[in-house]
């Protein structure tokens, strides 16, 4: 019985060793670094050593040394698990599952605080759970009360996911044609319709009135990614109050 024992854990030990030569023999490790404002961002990631322009095997992201992303591709594209976290901190900001470079399945969001704060199921297209949360990142601030559990929509990733749009969406270029102020406080007033789209959006509140159109045009460039979270009727209006920080970009 010994000997069997000892033949099957011999067995594992070769071919877990054979996989492993494989894996190695397969592709090859690639090492990038690059500079993100004053903090040294590295990226460690392995390519097929048959075609260099597809990742396949783990991916690893760090910023300032702390991990940023981390997941997986497979010839090429994002599968299996992947987790994102804030950056400079430990606390984990979103993680789901990928397959064939799609998001499927469940992924849970996260506050800066680590507080469970949305559910979303990208295979259903449903928020299976949600809770009011604020973003008080440095770049675009939302005030706590604009993403409560009352509201009939909900925006995929809770309001860190829409300040990253926002933030995306930010051109300096034209914001310095328009010659805004560095920091500027605005509130967006809009109504959502069935399908969760932005219409009779306007600014209620502003700095600086000229560059009204400008901000205007950062929310209609957001990715539509609001989903209804109950059976209430369109509400009006939604009120996003936001604090843009413009000397970080």
């Amino acid at each position: 019985m010994k000997r069997v024992i000892l033949i099957y854990i011999c067995a594992f030990f070769l071919i877990s060793c054979s996989r492993d030569h494989y894996q190695a023999e397969k592709v090859k490790k690639v090492n990038e670094s690059t500079t993100v404002g004053l903090s040294k961002k590295n990226v460690v990631y392995f390519v097929l050593k048959s075609d260099t322009s597809k990742k396949h095997g783990i991916y690893k992201e760090t910023i300032a040394g702390k991990e940023h992303i981390i997941g997986y591709y497979k010839n090429g594209v994002k599968d299996s698990v992947w987790t994102e976290y804030y950056k400079f901190s430990n606390n984990v900001n979103s993680r789901g599952s990928y397959f064939k470079n799609n998001k499927v399945g469940e992924w849970k969001f996260y506050n800066r605080d680590n507080t469970h704060i949305q559910t979303y199921n990208y295979s259903t297209g449903l928020i299976t759970y949600h809770k009011g949360d604020s973003n008080i990142s440095g770049n675009v601030t939302i005030r706590d009360s604009d993403f409560t559990s009352e509201l009939a929509y909900n925006y995929v990733g809770g309001s860190n996911e829409l300040e990253k749009n926002i933030y995306n969406t930010i051109k300096v270029s034209e914001h310095k044609n328009y010659d805004c102020q560095i920091t500027q406080k605005l509130s967006y007033v809009f109504e959502l319709n069935e399908n969760g789209e932005i219409q009779n959006l306007h600014i209620d509140k502003i700095d600086d009135k000229s560059c009204e159109d400008y901000y205007l045009n950062i929310v209609k460039e957001i990715p539509n990614k609001w989903k209804q979270i109950n059976d209430k009727k369109v509400i009006y209006p939604y009120e996003i109050n936001v604090t843009i920080n413009l000397s970080f970009y």
